[in-house]
């Protein structure tokens, strides 16, 4: 999976979800539930409810994968900085689904 490139291996290789296991063993795995970054992600009444209610439904119960859903009080940092990391990221996968469309005329415009 992947490109071929010259970059010293520098590019990661695309994600290949046929070499990950259909029954993965999470089981003790913690999963920090952010609801909506302390207010920062307003949602309609009963939505984080639901959703904080499905996922301990799929990860924590008795027929569940044996995971614990805790929710996180402090947010790590700012929204606008989460917002500023996904932009760049996602900008750096257009820009690399370019490069393996178009080659280094894209890398090398840039």
């Amino acid at each position: 999976a992947g490109y071929d490139s010259d970059d010293g291996g520098r590019r990661n290789k695309r994600f290949d979800a046929s070499t990950v296991s259909s029954k993965p063993n999470v089981a003790g795995t913690k999963i920090g539930w952010l609801a909506d970054w302390s207010g920062a992600y307003p949602m309609e009444e009963g939505i984080l409810n639901l959703c904080e209610s499905t996922l301990k439904d799929v990860f924590e119960n008795k027929d569940a994968l044996n995971c614990s859903v805790e929710k996180v009080l402090d947010v790590p940092f700012h929204a606008k900085d989460l917002w500023y990391s996904w932009t760049t990221i996602r900008s750096r996968c257009i820009l690399d689904n370019f490069c393996q469309t178009f080659g280094d005329k894209v890398s090398g415009s840039i």
